[in-house]
Order: structure tokens, then sequence, then C-alpha cells
């Protein structure tokens, strides 16, 4: 372990602290006296964050069972804060060393240390997901016989419209429904199940809506193409919106690919609560009846959505085979365009053949044309009574005017027709 914790303080990934001044949205959870629990969110600035997680001076009856804060990041290594103030929270939330390049790289993926059912023991874990990359810490309370839960959230950020005017975006809708879950379940916050199973589920219900975004966009292009359940059997659209329907499906399938990836997440959350409940029960490990309560609870739940992510899988799998049908059709109408196209070069080609063929006999008559008209022209001339040509001497002026007048012809046709041929001959000659 202190070799992977070496190897998490050396990460060749780099960190880059941008300290804008964005806020971070901050929630605590703690117990009330009539055994109720209050959540309390508000909003701090850079200079707060690291006090925020320290621990708190109060009696430990009243003290918080979670807390947690966002943090902005662009990306794996840009984070939107100081360097003192990253190492600051990072000392307070006590987290292991070997978290470090995972805070450097976000991976997707659950990752946890293996202390978590050992007696005042505080227990590292990182999440991954394509909304959310988080770090938290567990730290198991002697004393209370429950679990006190330090989060930081890394936060997508949104973009910067002007120098004082900041739109969080997208990361910070997948935030706030995040918090909405975990209002539900703060009565189970003192657990060391409950900020993992929160994460688990509401990554759940975005893959839920993932799974009916798909099937509606499947439905629209079956629609369109006439092929597969939504279809009339017969494809009306015309053949150039095929890349565009072959786009639409290649984006369905990206996103099915993702709800698996995002479901084995989600399994493995499952599997490890369901273990290390059963673990803390082997090690005999001091929880109070109100924790062994919400473990029990949770547990109960994780078998639900169990079958629920079961469900899922199947549904992803009936998705892509939809999918596959689709891009089968779009396959076979491209091949079929592909065998017209060849058709048409084909008959172009035989066309172009016989064009050729066809200017080969037009010139052969015209050059049978030039040889000739000369003579017919003279032999006509030479024919008419009236000029007196029917002495016999004449038949060798004939020939005199028919033989270089018939010459000066091809050498005019040459000229304007052959001129590439005679210039390489001239050079080829000079």
């Amino acid at each position: 372990m202190d070799g992977l914790r070496a190897l998490g303080a050396s990460s060749e990934f780099p960190l880059t602290f941008d300290g804008r001044g964005i806020e971070s949205i901050a929630v605590q959870i703690r117990p009330k006296p009539n055994g109720e629990y209050e959540s309390k969110r508000f909003t701090l600035n850079e200079a707060k964050l690291s006090s925020f997680f320290r621990d708190d001076d109060k009696p430990a009856p009243y003290s918080h069972s979670l807390k947690l804060a966002s943090v902005a990041v662009r990306g794996p290594g840009h984070i939107f804060l100081n360097r003192e103030t990253f190492e600051s929270v990072f000392r307070a939330l006590i987290i292991d060393s070997w978290a470090e390049h995972l805070i450097r790289s976000l991976p997707y993926g659950f990752h946890y240390s293996e202390n978590a059912a050992e007696q005042s023991a505080t227990t590292t874990y990182f999440l991954g997901t394509s909304f959310v990359w988080s770090v938290w810490t567990c730290r198991h309370d002697a004393q209370t016989k429950a679990f006190t839960t330090k989060c930081l959230i890394f936060n997508p950020a949104g973009s910067w419209h002007s120098r004082d005017h900041y739109d969080s975006g997208r990361g910070s809708r997948h935030l706030e429904e995040f918090l909405r879950t975990l209002e539900i379940f703060k009565p189970h916050s003192h657990s060391a199940l409950c900020l993992p199973f929160v994460f688990a589920v509401n990554s759940f219900r975005w893959r839920e809506r993932s799974i009916l975004s798909v099937l509606g966009r499947i439905r629209v292009v079956e629609s369109r193409t006439g092929h597969g359940s939504w279809g009339s059997g017969h494809f009306e659209e015309e053949r150039d919106v095929i890349p565009q329907l072959t786009a639409e499906m290649g984006s369905a399938f990206n996103t099915v690919g993702n709800t698996l990836k995002h479901l084995n997440i989600i399994g493995t959350i499952f599997d490890y609560l369901e273990d290390l409940n059963k673990e803390m029960d082997s090690a005999k490990l001091a929880r109070n009846d109100e924790v062994r309560a919400s473990d029990s609870s949770i547990v109960s739940a994780v078998r639900i959505l169990r079958r629920q992510c079961t469900s899922a899988r199947e549904q992803c799998g009936y998705l892509e085979v939809r999918i596959r049908n689709q891009s089968s059709l779009f396959a076979f109408l491209t091949h079929e365009d592909s065998n017209i196209n060849i058709e048409i070069a084909n008959a172009s080609k035989a066309l172009a053949e016989a064009t050729r063929r066809d200017g080969s006999s037009m010139k052969t008559i015209a050059v049978l044309t030039m040889a000739f008209l000369p003579a017919t022209f003279f032999a006509a001339l030479f024919s008419v009574p009236s000029l007196g040509w029917t002495d016999s001497d004449k038949f060798a002026l004939y020939w005199a005017c028919t033989i270089p007048v018939t010459l000066a012809t091809f050498l005019l046709w040459a000229g304007l027709t052959q001129r590439e041929w005679l210039g390489s001959v001239w050079r080829w000659k000079g």
C-alpha cells in the first residue's frame, strides 16, 4: 500500500490550479437532538472551503454526519482552486495518498481502500462517471458507533461569458439532481453505505432516462425507414437521408454502450455495499441501532435496484439489436445504391466506347471525302462542254490540278486538327 501511495503522489498526470473564485455549493447534514436529521445548504468561497471540512468542536452527538462541497474542474488535471487551498482540503478530508492519482486523471469507475470494516478507521473512496467525479472519506466514530463522511465533488465547469458572469452549465444540473436525491436519503447519512448508495441511485436514474431517450430515437428512425417494430414495411424516404439516419443510430449506439458501462459501475457499488455490510457484521464493528437499521434498509434497497439494473441491461441488449437492424438496412440500401452506380458506370463506359467507335467511323468517312472531293470537283469541272476540255491532252492537266489541291486539302486539315502531333514531329527533327 505504501508503494501505491508513493505512485499516487508522483503521478505523471499534472495538476493545473486555477483560482478564479468560483464559489462552491456546500451541504452539511447533522442529527438533531430529537433524532431527526437536518441539512443545510450554502455557498462557500475558496477561503472558507478547507475550514468547512475541519472537524467540529461540538460534542459528538451533535457533530455532522455528512459534509459535502463541490469544486469546479475543466476536465482531468484542471481544478479551479489555488494549490494551497487544494492541499489544505486534501488534508482536511484525510484522503489516502493513493487517490491523488485518481484525482489527477479523473477516470471512470468505483475505487476504495480496504479498511472500511475496521474499528475507528478512515476509508477513502473515488467515483468517476459521465456526470460527476467525487472523492470522499468515511470515518468510523467509536464513541457514537456511527460514521461521518466528507465528500468533495469535482463538478464540470461551465463557461465565462464575461469577467464577472459565470454560467455553471450542465454540470450544475447534474449536481442539483444529486443533491435532491441526497436530501431524500439524509436519515441514513450516518451509515458508511449511504453516500455510495446515493451516487448509485442517482446514476441509475440518469441511465433510465438515457434508455428511454434511445428507445424514442430508434422508434423515430424505424418509422422513417419502414423497417423494424415501428416501421410500415416500406422505405419512403429519399436516399440522401441515409447518412443522417446512420449518424443518429451511431449516436444511439454510443449511448447504449455508455449506459452499459455505468450499469457495470453501479453493479460494482452494489456488490461493495453488500460485502461491506457482511464484513462489518463478521468483524462485529460497533454500530448503534440506528446505523444497523440504515445499513439493513440500504441493503434491502440494493436488492431491489439490482433487479432493475438487470432489467436495464436486458433492455440495452434489445435496443442494441434494433440499432443493428437499422444499420443492416442502411448497409443494404447503400450496397443497392452502389450496384446501381456500378451499372450506370458500366452503361456510361459502353456508351463512351460506342461513341468512340462512331467517332472513328466518322473520321474515316471524313478522310475519304477529303481524298476524293478534289478529284470529283475537277472531274465535274472538266466535263463541262462549253469549256472545251474534250481534248485528250487535257487529261494530264486534270491530274496536275487534282493532285496539288488534294495535297493542299490534307495539309490544311493537318494544320487545323493535328497541331500537337506536328509540333512534336518538328521538335524531334530539330
